[in-house]
């Protein structure tokens, strides 16, 4: 497939808002599992008790799980019951100990997994619980955890930005855009291997998984494009300036680790709005080949940019590669006009990466 150059470097002054609307188990008992809570770890010790895997389902000290969550737990011993509500919400659920029986806001429905009592505590399938509260659930094997997202499996994340080119006057922008709890799940709980070569940043670049979620976040942009007659110079400097826009923070704050380094996949760095050099590079690149343009990650000693492909007769610094230009674009700051370099990199050497 032919890869399209970036062509002129016309911009275009608009005022504009944007609304998109992107949009195991085993069957013997563990009990080295974890639970986060928005992104917060649940907190089990000896008084609480520690979630497990029982006929591959995942049992959860209730008080612990629920309270965490901000419910109200009610043991009834008598019935040997425990109703579960939250304030400000309607929903009521009421579980059985050994029984498949849930009153569900009064009506009953079923379970798989009947609630249990172990070592004097009550455990719960902590799935059908927390979803009935709206909630969603994404158990990931790999790092053991029950990853809970109080605003179900999708949530909405807003980014507001403007479009500050030099001697023009900035528009303004506004996405809406739903992103995917259980595709970010996925990544962040995936170890990073220790980055020795420039050329393993192109695997997280490069991944497919999220290709999906990109192509239809690129495509918000390319219909608004075509609603407001925006050309390919315009559309291309929106997708750049929304990429600046997003936080710069360092992979040793980000980790909490020293010398760390954290290299994320274009879906977490949009997810979390926020990364360092290379990580803003690989989203911009991401979108950018969606577009369809031709694009790289130039790596230097201490910093990494992007490359796009462009046509001979542009303006401002590039890098070669096999006779094509890659004009520079910074990712890490606002105002940075395609082609525009900062001086300490003018004269050092970058690798092109593909």
């Amino acid at each position: 497939m032919n890869k399209r150059r970036y062509q002129i470097l016309i911009i275009l002054a608009l005022t504009a808002v944007l609304v998109f609307a992107a949009s195991a188990g085993a069957s013997a008992v563990s009990y080295d599992l974890a639970m986060k809570i928005d992104g917060e770890p649940v907190l089990f010790d000896d008084n609480w008790g520690a979630p497990y895997i029982s006929g591959g389902r995942t049992m959860v000290p209730v008080r612990a799980a629920m309270e965490s969550f901000g419910c109200n737990v009610e043991w009834n011993g008598s019935e040997r019951s425990v109703l579960i509500t939250k304030e400000g919400s309607e929903t009521a659920v009421k579980l059985f100990i050994n029984s498949n029986t849930v009153l569900l806001n009064g009506e009953e429905t079923y379970t798989d997994t009947a609630p249990v009592i172990v070592n004097n505590r009550t455990y719960l399938p902590i799935r059908f619980v927390l979803e009935a509260f709206g909630a969603g659930v994404v158990w990931n094997g790999p790092d053991r955890t029950i990853y809970v997202y109080s605003e179900g499996l999708y949530h909405q994340v807003t980014y507001k930005w403007s479009y500050p080119w030099k001697s023009w006057r900035a528009s303004n922008y506004e996405i809406t855009l739903t992103l995917d709890n259980e595709l970010y799940t996925r990544y962040i709980s995936e170890v990073r291997d220790d980055i020795y070569d420039d050329e393993e940043y192109m695997r997280y670049v490069n991944d497919e998984r999220d290709d999906a979620e990109i192509t239809r976040i690129v495509g918000l942009f390319e219909e608004y494009g075509t609603e407001h007659d925006m050309d390919d110079d315009s559309l291309v400097r929106m997708v750049v300036s929304f990429v600046q826009s997003f936080e710069y923070i360092d992979d040793d704050v980000w980790t909490g680790i020293e010398d760390s380094e954290y290299p994320k996949y274009p879906y977490e760095t949009l997810y979390d709005h926020c990364g360092d050099c290379e990580d803003t590079a690989a989203l911009l690149i991401a979108m950018l080949r969606e577009l369809g343009y031709g694009s790289c990650l130039l790596a230097f000693d201490d910093h990494m940019a992007v490359g796009i492909l462009g046509e001979e007769d542009l303006d401002g610094y590039y890098f070669e590669d096999e006779g094509d230009r890659y004009y520079y674009v910074e990712t890490t700051a606002k105002g940075w006009e395609i082609g525009e370099m900062p001086d300490e990199y003018i004269e050092a050497e970058a690798y092109l990466l593909f």
